[in-house]
């Protein structure tokens, strides 16, 4: 069966996708210093996280994390706080 795939950037802290959705791929870009992504089901950044990533301090090493099966289900939107993150892509079904 073939979903309905979308992707969405963004290189600040804030929204990547309003309404339900499925998470299926997550791609980061780290800066020279440590960071993280940290992913919410919300569309202002509250509520508990349901991905938190840990990138190390280096721009050759990015983050790819296939989320297997069906994904993971964010039921408000996804929203990203990035820290010491240049930017991070998400692909999701939604």
């Amino acid at each position: 069966t073939m979903i309905n795939t979308k992707a969405a950037n963004r290189t600040t802290t804030g929204v990547l996708h309003t309404g339900p959705a499925r998470l299926v791929f997550i791609y980061g870009v780290p800066t020279s210093s440590a960071g993280s992504i940290v992913l919410r089901d919300s569309t202002d950044g509250s509520g508990d996280a349901k991905v938190t990533l840990q990138s190390v301090g280096s721009v050759r090493t990015v983050i790819e994390i296939p989320l297997a099966d069906e994904g993971m289900r964010f039921v408000n939107g996804i929203h990203v706080t990035l820290t010491n993150v240049a930017g991070v892509t998400v692909f999701f079904a939604g």
